[in-house]
């Protein structure tokens, strides 16, 4: 049995419709109601981090004992490297 050209566009418009409802938000997702941290202590976070476990992903599935460097960036106002 063939589908005709406005089958394949009926279902496209019925998956196009389903897609999009599920990026609607309801009113107990939005993030009005997350209250903000006021004092957070980034100097606190930087340096070495090792990686304790990951999701798997086939690029990293090879890698073992990583680990991660975070540092403060300076703004591009307070720069004096020309």
């Amino acid at each position: 049995m063939r589908k005709t050209v406005k089958q394949y566009l009926l279902i496209a418009a019925a998956a196009a419709a389903l897609l999009n409802g599920s990026c609607a938000t309801t009113p107990d997702m939005r993030t009005d109601s997350i209250p903000l941290v006021h004092s957070f202590d980034v100097q606190r976070l930087t340096g070495l981090w090792y990686e304790i476990a990951r999701m798997p992903f086939f690029i990293s599935n090879t890698l073992v004992n990583t680990t991660d460097t975070y540092e403060m960036l300076v703004s591009m106002a307070e720069r004096n490297d020309g």
